[in-house]
């Protein structure tokens, strides 16, 4: 008797377990897209003259951008969402396409935040510059998710699809933007603190 409430216990708290799994990865998915739009925000908020809280986002990227290695290391986890892609198929096909979804949000948010940071607050380095455009080039400027999704075979789930091809085209401007900002190449821009 003991025995089959043990098993009875067990079993509701498995059940209890996995009801919990779904709101938390929505959470989880959440909080990262929130600290991109942050980080973005501080981002133009350094770049727009007047605005309230300017000096201080000013002084904060600049902290970030003289951090060590800080730009190498946003680009690295920028190049390495093509991986992270191809570790998503052991997950069943919903998840696999919300996994897509979001990895691919992020992309976008990364590469806002490098637009806004080579446009107004510093130059691109000529080796950023190479490596970006050979990752854009291998990618066909689709972000490393989106080139992953489009290749592969499996059916795709349609409350997804539209949004997805949304995110694609999107990353796709971003990509060519930066391309042609990236031109630039020079180191001149500073932050500028307006008193």
């Amino acid at each position: 008797m003991r025995i089959t409430k043990l098993q009875e216990y067990t079993d509701e708290l498995k059940s209890f377990l996995r009801s919990l799994a779904i709101p938390i990865t929505e959470l989880y998915y959440e909080e990262r897209i929130g600290i991109l739009k942050v980080a973005l925000a501080l981002c133009i908020a350094a770049t727009i003259s007047g605005h309230p809280l300017q000096e201080q986002a000013a002084s904060c990227m600049n902290s970030l951008i003289q951090t060590k290695d800080f730009e190498i290391n946003l680009w690295n986890i920028y190049f390495d969402y093509k991986n992270k892609a191809a570790t998503s198929q052991k997950l069943p096909l919903e998840e696999r396409e919300r996994f897509f979804q979001q990895l691919m949000k992020e992309e976008f948010y990364t590469l806002q935040f490098f637009f806004v940071l080579y446009y107004q607050l510093k130059g691109m380095s000529t080796q950023t510059y190479i490596k970006m455009l050979t990752h854009f080039n291998e990618t066909q400027f689709q972000g490393g998710v989106s080139w992953y999704y489009k290749d592969s075979s499996e059916p795709h789930i349609a409350i997804f699809a539209q949004e997805i091809n949304i995110l694609i085209r999107e990353i796709i401007d971003l990509s060519v933007l930066l391309a042609i900002e990236g031109l630039r190449l020079d180191s001149s821009r500073k932050i500028s603190y307006s008193k």
